[in-house]
């Protein structure tokens, strides 16, 4: 994971595949919804290693979310910072309709304290889905 997110290595995104696809089978009527990275993380790397790993998968995924934050990354962070930081996503309207009274699946790279899924269903949950899950893939 290491090689594939913090040194860019975007032919690892496949690595996950099997297993990704094993477990999705058990999200049939969830929509799945990315955990965005900041445009400086984009820029740095030049790919979401969420989406990556979800298109690698063929898994269909719906951009929900947007990072404007431009922190610094959330591994450099202690525990406790990740747990004081400010809320980093916003949903994009155009998406609030689609979103109201469905069920989701939010996606991460990495779980370490649950903070940034926790960000991400309050954001969700706040414009009116009925319920979100989550799945990272490593811990």
């Amino acid at each position: 994971m290491e090689r594939f997110k913090f040194q860019g290595d975007y032919r690892l995104r496949n690595l996950f595949n099997e297993e990704v696809k094993a477990i999705f089978k058990t999200y049939k009527k969830e929509i799945v919804i990315p955990v965005p990275i900041s445009q400086l993380s984009y820029q740095k790397r030049g790919f979401n290693q969420v989406t990556a790993i979800l298109k690698a998968a063929e898994i269909p995924y719906t951009d929900c979310l947007i990072n404007e934050k431009n922190q610094l990354k959330q591994s450099s962070k202690t525990r406790k910072e990740r747990l004081q930081m400010e809320q980093p996503f916003h949903l994009i309207k155009e998406k609030a309709e689609f979103i109201k009274n469905q069920s989701l699946v939010i996606v991460d790279d990495v779980y370490t304290t649950g903070r940034t899924i926790l960000y991400a269903k309050d954001i969700l949950i706040k414009h009116g889905a009925r319920n979100v899950r989550s799945f990272s893939i490593a811990r």
